[in-house]
């Protein structure tokens, strides 16, 4: 889901009710800013995590087997840097507090343009916090396209030589260009 970016509160939407209360009893009387679901908790497990912005905090929380767990918490005046990595298949986004670099969420390739946007409107939010304290704005670095492989058009897969995506490949006008060459 991607960020609100005006200054309304997202509140739960796009939460859970049980992680919107927990949120709740966690940052009590912080308003939502931005909110982002990541569809693993670590290197190669899924699972369903969020990462959410508040008007004065940078939260991430994973559902485990035993219910809900704070992964990490941050003021937002104290983020300096987002990050964002692109690896095979998945990404991370950390951030930078205080020297310190965490990670704050992993997530397949099928949510990276949202983690990204996401990653955006919280720099941004971390950059307004900072500025208000006379600190430098926070910076996202990295993006998830930057590797400069060409990308298909309809689902962002990387190409491959050919320059052809196999999983949009209209199979049936392939099937009759082959037709063709046989008759031929």
């Amino acid at each position: 889901m991607p960020p609100k970016t005006d200054q309304e509160p997202v509140s739960s939407e796009g939460l859970p009710p049980e992680v919107d209360g927990w949120l709740r009893e966690t940052v009590p009387g912080e308003e939502v800013r931005a909110v982002q679901h990541v569809d693993l908790h670590g290197p190669g497990h899924f699972g369903d995590a969020w990462v959410i912005a508040t008007e004065d905090s940078l939260v991430s929380v994973r559902w485990d087997s035993d219910g809900l767990k704070l992964g990490v918490r941050v003021p937002l005046e104290e983020v300096e840097r987002l990050e964002l990595s692109e690896f095979v298949g998945n990404g991370r986004l950390e951030v930078t507090a205080n020297g310190q670099s965490k990670a704050l969420a992993r997530f397949t390739r099928s949510l990276a343009r949202d983690v990204e946007v996401t990653g955006r409107e919280i720099a941004r939010l971390a950059s307004e916090k900072r500025g208000r304290l006379g600190l430098a704005p926070a910076e996202l670095v990295g993006d998830v396209g930057e590797r400069g492989a060409a990308r298909c058009a309809i689902c962002g897969r990387t190409l491959g030589r050919e320059g052809v995506c196999h999983e949009c490949l209209d199979r049936t006008q392939l099937a009759w260009r082959m037709l063709g060459f046989v008759r031929s």
